[in-house]
């Protein structure tokens, strides 16, 4: 979900493919958006730039469940049968 406009009712969602980079933060992996697709749709101009600055993975180390755990990784590598999560820095 997303934030809704003020005039807008009820909650707006952004459906599509996105591809991220990650990389080691004193707080642990920070996720970066690097490309945005949305099926149907061309974003406006300066949307995926603007979105490629949010932080993805701290609102999550917040939370009491998630945040010690997003603390601790320090790298992360795709693999083809999965995503290597590490607690030690490459």
């Amino acid at each position: 979900p997303i934030r809704k406009l003020p005039w807008e009712d009820g909650m707006r969602y952004l459906v599509g493919t996105a591809a991220f980079t990650f990389s080691d933060s004193l707080d642990g992996i920070e996720a970066n958006l690097t490309q945005l697709q949305i099926p149907g749709k061309t974003p406006p101009e300066g949307f995926e730039e603007a979105m490629a600055f949010w932080s993805w993975v701290a609102p999550y180390r917040k939370t009491d469940t998630l945040g010690p755990v997003l603390k601790a990784i320090h790298s992360v590598q795709i693999t083809p049968t999965g995503i290597q999560l590490s607690t030690q820095a490459p």
